[in-house]
């Protein structure tokens, strides 16, 4: 209803369903006026969409588990700072907005997490304007491009490629081999270099949903984390090193 009534553009919001089902009028309020875009609906299954968004099911942006609601994370203690980094010049197309809309929509379930975005260009203050608006200047930081990017990606906790055209292939592979799990777009990365849920996490360009539901299972499951930690690695030995280069000569 708050979102039927408001006057002006409300940021992206995550709205938790139990048992009761929404009124079928407010589900065809929503629509009808565009409001689809500002809600990212979770369910407890996939049958539960259908029961409790009959007439949305279809069209909205609905998560349901392995997507956890906040009384099933488990209480985290061990992280102090988490990071989660990007690379990229600021251009259009680089996905950072989904990036920041992404954390943004789930931000009250990554406590101690912080993004630096490594790069500039024109698109800089644009995403300073979003940044404010979002109300993440305290979380967000943008580091001008430097040279010796690797020592930004060694203290990355996650590194993140969201660009809606081909991702910067440098940065996956110098975070894999230092133990960094990534998370990529479908649309920017070759999927002979990441297969999803094997040696990385694939989501669609510009969807934040999905993004947000990635950050927030990396974040909450140190399994996943050290999963992928020992994967990188493995996958710059097997495929990318001077070793599997000599072996094909």
């Amino acid at each position: 209803e708050i979102l039927v009534n408001a006057n002006e553009p409300i940021p992206p919001i995550i709205l938790f369903l139990h048992e009761e089902r929404l009124e079928t009028k407010l589900q065809k309020t929503l629509i009808k006026k565009q409001l689809l875009h500002s809600i990212v609906f979770v369910s407890k299954t996939a049958q539960a969409k259908q029961e409790l968004l009959p007439e949305l099911a279809e069209i909205a942006r609905i998560i349901h588990p392995p997507y956890l609601a906040p009384s099933d994370l488990p209480q985290k203690t061990s992280h102090n700072s988490f990071i989660l980094g990007a690379i990229s010049p600021l251009l259009p197309n680089q996905g950072y907005e989904t990036l920041l809309r992404a954390y943004h929509a789930s931000k009250e379930l990554l406590p101690h997490v912080r993004i630096i975005l490594l790069g500039d260009g024109p698109e800089k203050k644009q995403l300073l304007w979003l940044i404010d608006h979002l109300h993440l200047r305290k979380d967000v930081q943008i580091v001008s491009r430097q040279d010796h990017y690797e020592r930004f990606i060694t203290n990355f906790d996650v590194f993140i490629a969201p660009q809606e055209q081909l991702a910067w292939r440098p940065g996956i592979l110098h975070a894999w081999s230092q133990g960094i799990p990534v998370i990529v777009t479908k649309e920017g990365c070759h999927e002979e270099l990441v297969q999803h849920g094997e040696n990385g996490l694939v989501f669609e360009a510009g969807n934040s949903a999905m993004l947000a539901q990635h950050l927030i299972n990396l974040y909450n499951h140190e399994d996943w984390m050290n999963h992928y930690r020992d994967i990188g690695p493995k996958t710059i030995q097997e495929q990318y090193s001077l070793d599997r280069f000599h072996a094909e000569l």
